[in-house]
């Protein structure tokens, strides 16, 4: 018979960072109002409403959106995000605004597109002498909207894992960095964290004459 030999032991330390401490407060209520988690699923609502020829009272299954059933592409972890680069959903900037001149959320848009994309080269290319947005060229006045957006992140403890932000699904939310406050303002009272919903997901080629060479790009980008 062979001896037992003591299994080696590890020390656990202590880690605020673990995410289930910060969650125990809500244990108690999410459980009395849901269910324990192993009970539930919204994946099974959706299929049967979409499959089901019986309506049920009160839900419109038109508005319902459709599971995602599209090809996902493979994203290394070394990628913080992917876009499709296929060009089939084209919106021409000027007509579409021309189109929804009257809509205040489009109003302002051309321009607030052409000082993202200055600070995107900005961040990108610190060298570049680009200062004005005007000397940004979109590529026949094109951009080309998408339905997904794969994003690799890092989870609340500290774990790398990847998430789709889908278009026409509740997976729209998003959590960002605040963008630092402008030097000289007060910033005692700025959250970390900045909160919004993807309405569309897009890219666009863009170029840009820099001295006397002319730089070209493809940028993505989202529409909050």
């Amino acid at each position: 018979m062979a001896p037992v030999t003591a299994s080696r032991q590890w020390r656990q330390v202590f880690n605020l960072k673990v995410v289930k401490l910060h969650f125990r407060s809500d244990y108690v209520w999410s459980i009395k109002q849901f269910g324990t988690t192993n009970s539930y699923t919204t994946q099974i609502i959706v299929h049967e409403l979409h499959n089901s020829s019986i309506p049920v009272a009160g839900i419109n299954t038109s508005t319902v959106p459709a599971p995602i059933t599209e090809k996902l592409a493979e994203v290394p972890a070394t990628k913080h995000h992917h876009i499709a680069k296929d060009q089939k959903n084209v919106i021409t900037l000027h007509e579409w605004q021309h189109e929804h001149r009257e809509d205040a959320a489009i109003k302002g848009f051309l321009l607030h597109l052409q000082h993202h994309l200055l600070l995107h080269l900005q961040s990108e290319n610190p060298s570049m002498a680009v200062t004005n947005p005007n000397q940004i060229v979109i590529s026949q006045d094109h951009i080309y909207q998408h339905a997904t957006l794969q994003v690799n992140y890092t989870t609340y403890d500290l774990q790398r894992k990847q998430d789709v932000i889908h278009i026409g699904t509740s997976k729209t939310e998003i959590m960002v960095h605040t963008l630092p406050p402008p030097p000289g303002s007060d910033s005692s009272d700025a959250m970390p964290w900045s909160y919004a919903t993807v309405l569309r997901i897009y890219h666009c080629n863009i170029s840009v004459c820099v001295g006397d060479r002319a730089i070209s790009q493809c940028v993505n980008f989202v529409w909050v």
